[in-house]
């Protein structure tokens, strides 16, 4: 009785190493893939993180840019606005010139 128990655990255990010995290749198999899987989301993960430092680089150049934009188009408005005052000044310089040049050449020529 004895020997049988003895013998059925033995082919239960040659059973149970012939299926690890089968499975063994489609187990490391599974490893290599899960491996290489971690390694491509680490790489992954890695340019993602880089490209969002690039990413938040580039908004505060754009928002710097777009802060020194502002400055320079109050400036460009300013300076409108300051070639428009100088126009008007001009042109009531060059009628008030003209009103003097008139008054002398009209009253006969006496200074």
């Amino acid at each position: 009785m004895e020997k049988d128990e003895t013998k059925r655990l033995n082919t239960y255990l040659d059973q149970i190493l012939v299926e690890i010995e089968e499975r063994a290749p489609i187990l490391k198999q599974q490893r290599d893939d899960y491996e290489r899987v971690v390694s491509t989301i680490n790489r992954l993960t890695e340019r993602i993180e880089e490209a969002q430092e690039e990413v938040d680089l580039r908004k505060r150049e754009a928002s710097e840019a777009s802060r020194r934009l502002g400055g320079v188009l109050r400036e460009n408005e300013r300076l409108c606005q300051q070639v428009k005052d100088l126009s008007q000044q001009i042109v009531t310089l060059v009628k008030e010139v003209e009103a003097l040049r008139s008054t002398n050449n009209g009253g006969g020529g006496k200074k």
